[in-house]
């Protein structure tokens, strides 16, 4: 049996900055159908990343960065929710809350939130209801994504996007639009990275001792470092999201980086390394 596990919650500090992975819950994915170009023959050299039903364990969540007066969320989490896809398996949230609360920190001490793209596991805490009503979680907070992210969802009916009522209707007048290549915060910065959606973007964060890449849906499990040719799902053009990943793989490599993606089991931080030919992903 697989010791496979989510992402417990975990930060790393690195120059004057502070990282952490905020635990919303998890997913249990059925292999086949989470990479529907894998196959069973190919899942067996990887058993120690799916469970004893042969399912991918997928960790929801974010990601709060410290760095100067600004604290930042990346991603909110799935939400309060436990659902059964039926030919997938359980998505289960409800955690990230009580995880940034164990961090010291106040939703109203959130001065940032950024979303890498509007699928409904990276949108579920960004309203609350209070009163009756729906209000933003993070009331003092700039909300970010990109202009192509924001564009792309209305009249989507694949179920995958942000809930109307209770992300889109709250952020509408509100969300602000990031460009490739801008820096969002001093040391920060957004970087276009299409194909899992076509908005979708990655951040970098230049801490003064290292660089974190925060890699969010460029991979949903380290399978993908080694098997290019497996697409997720969720992925809308997965050929112009392999591009991304393969294009981004060589900054991710370089010494003194450090990766944080909150999909990945057993733990959300950990450096990349080639070894003739192979990649080996290493955590800490």
């Amino acid at each position: 049996m697989s010791n496979t596990t989510f992402a417990p919650m975990q930060t790393i500090t690195s120059g004057n900055c502070k990282v952490t992975y905020i635990p919303d819950g998890g997913a249990y994915i059925a292999s086949g159908a989470m990479y529907p170009t894998s196959d069973p023959e190919g899942w067996a050299k990887y058993a120690e990343l799916t469970d004893d039903q042969a399912r991918v364990i997928v960790s929801l969540g974010g990601f709060l960065i410290e760095t100067g007066d600004r604290k930042i969320l990346m991603d909110l989490g799935y939400g309060p929710y436990n659902v059964e896809f039926p030919g997938l398996g359980p998505f289960v949230g409800g955690n990230y809350l009580e995880s940034l609360a164990a961090t010291g920190v106040k939703p109203e001490e959130i001065t940032d939130v950024f979303y890498t793209h509007l699928h409904l596991d990276h949108v579920g805490w960004t309203s609350v209801e209070k009163n009756g009503e729906r209000v933003l979680t993070f009331p003092n907070a700039r909300y970010m994504c990109s202009e192509t992210e924001w564009n792309f969802w209305p009249g989507d009916e694949s179920g995958l996007g942000p809930d109307p009522e209770t992300v889109v209707k709250p952020l509408t007048g509100v969300i602000q639009f990031v460009k490739d290549g801008e820096e969002i915060v001093p040391g920060l910065t957004a970087y276009a990275a299409p194909g899992h959606t076509p908005g979708f973007m990655t951040l970098k964060l230049e801490t003064g001792a290292d660089t974190i890449w925060f890699c969010a849906d460029i991979f949903h499990c380290t399978v993908q470092f080694s098997e290019r040719k497996w697409h997720a799902l969720f992925d809308i053009d997965s050929e112009i999201g392999e591009a991304s990943r393969v294009a981004k793989l060589p900054e991710f490599i370089k010494d003194g980086v450090i990766m944080a993606d909150g999909h990945f089991s057993n733990g959300a931080f950990g450096k990349l390394t080639e070894e003739d030919g192979k990649y080996v992903w290493t955590m800490i």
